[in-house]
């Protein structure tokens, strides 16, 4: 009886036994669950296409997760996203741009396979036609670097300017560098400085649409070029200046407010086409005022910078009332007081005439072309350089402001 009991107690201690092990090994299977689950959630990266956004607005982009942050941005109905989580609510899905985290609300947003026309892999929408973005006009290397393989330790071949039109052949395997051709020849620059180019005749969802005309007269009737300043934006706000007259094409520059601008030409939608520095662009023309946001000296422009070859030169009219001339086999500039400007008999007094010290000309406001580029100039110059031997040499250049 005693032998018996106690075989009947050791069974029982090792069905416990058992019972206990199994515990201890679900345990330890979902733990492993939760940990790689939640490894997997910190990792996750979606892309994410921007919907439900009206005709002619877009989606801000904010520098923290709600409207109370700063709008920093603007992405157009149908854009691709790259998304890098979302706030603890949801509401809002975080982004990354130049080099910082900024949100978007996440009721913008669905799935990419829900657009019968956008393929699901995300490299498909950064191949072909791009142009340049993201270039800050205070930028140590003035444009966008050509490298000749994908990292900074390749060497620099070129450097673009904003809007300068490229086309993607491949990306690295990170998707941080892509391989670009153009007219400049070919190399690797970084991705988050490209934005997707459409044709000109072409909308964000593929439809063709109507293209808007170009007009050498504003909305009031003023003759173009012209100096337009931007008063209708609130301070801390900006004017974006966009690659095609509409809120949905990419952005590659901003104004703010109280900036002077060159207007080129009128278009038919109420926007203007603007030089932006060496960039042309298009903004909304209900911000824009004639005139105002330019120093004058008797009504000629200052703070332009003008700019020829044969060879290259270039000629800044300043704001002190003094010129600079510059030749790129010199490498000391000269400064000279500018001590003349007149009007012609014209109603708006162009050309003007001016003088200072050994230089003398004519600055017209007129549509002028570089003969190297599509960029458009709001001046044209023609310009006199007088020489100790009493000969003068004549060169003809661009303007723009500053």
């Amino acid at each position: 009886m005693g032998a018996h009991n106690l075989t009947s107690e050791k069974q029982f201690l090792m069905i416990q036994v058992f019972k206990l092990l199994a515990v201890i090994a679900a345990l330890t299977v979902a733990s492993t669950c939760i940990t790689t689950n939640a490894s997997a959630q910190g990792r996750m990266v979606e892309f994410k296409q921007v919907v439900g956004i009206a005709q002619n607005d877009s989606l801000n982009i904010r520098s923290g997760p709600g409207h109370k942050f700063a709008d920093v941005g603007d992405i157009s109905n149908g854009a691709i996203l790259k998304v890098l989580g979302y706030d603890p609510s949801g509401r809002w899905a975080k982004l990354r741009r130049t080099g910082r985290d900024v949100w978007v609300s996440s009721k913008f947003l669905a799935d990419i396979q829900t657009n019968p026309n956008t393929s699901p892999k995300p490299n498909a929408h950064r191949l072909g036609a791009h142009v340049v973005t993201g270039i800050s006009a205070n930028d140590p290397d003035s444009g966008l670097n050509v490298r000749s393989k994908p990292g900074r330790s390749g060497r620099v071949k070129a450097i673009l300017q904003l809007s300068t039109p490229v086309d993607v052949d491949r990306m690295s395997a990170d998707g941080k560098w892509s391989f670009i051709r153009g007219s400049f020849g070919k190399g690797w620059v970084q991705s988050k400085h490209l934005v997707k180019a459409l044709p000109n005749n072409v909308s964000g969802n593929g439809q063709t649409r109507q293209q808007p005309t170009q007009s050498s007269q504003d909305d009031q009737g003023w003759h173009l070029p012209a100096v337009y300043s931007v008063p209708g934006v609130a301070q801390g706000d900006k004017l974006w200046v966009r690659n095609q007259p509409n809120t949905k094409s990419a952005p590659v520059n901003n104004l703010a407010p109280g900036a002077a601008v060159s207007v080129l030409a009128w278009l038919s939608n109420g926007w203007a086409k603007v030089t932006v520095g060496q960039n042309t662009g298009y903004v909304n023309g209900g911000f824009l005022q004639r005139g105002s946001g330019q120093q004058m000296q008797n009504g000629f422009p200052l703070g332009l910078i003008c700019a020829g070859t044969e060879p290259f030169w270039l000629l800044g009219f300043n704001t002190n009332q003094t010129i600079t001339f510059k030749q790129a086999d010199r490498s000391k500039p000269r400064v000279s007081n500018l001590q003349m400007t007149a009007p012609s008999n014209s109603p708006d007094g162009y050309p003007y005439s001016f003088r200072a010290a050994r230089f003398s000309g004519l600055l017209d406001q007129r549509i002028c072309s570089d003969g190297m580029s599509d960029t458009k100039y709001g001046w044209s110059l023609k310009l006199s350089r007088n020489r100790p031997n009493g000969t003068s040499t004549i060169v003809y250049g661009c303007c723009r402001l500053r």
